[in-house]
């Protein structure tokens, strides 16, 4: 599956996306016992260079789905 997403906060610029999860951190709260997440997921993209780069989740949309644009995803 093809996904474009674009980097909506600073840059604009469209890439492909490569990878989401890498959850940077997490500890355990020694008086909830539960965790909680320091800093946000990441997501690898790949621009028309081939360079790779991460951003955090709330930075990009998607705005392709293999060939379909986001008005299209049904």
């Amino acid at each position: 599956m093809t996904v474009i997403v674009e980097h909506s906060i600073l840059t604009e610029n469209y890439y492909l996306l490569l990878a989401t999860g890498g959850q940077t951190a997490q500890i355990l709260s020694p008086c909830l016992f539960s965790k909680i997440n320091l800093l946000p997921v990441m997501v690898t993209v790949c621009d028309h260079n081939d360079n790779i780069s991460g951003f955090p989740d709330i930075e990009v949309m998607v705005t392709t789905v293999d060939d379909k644009m986001k008005d299209g995803f049904d």
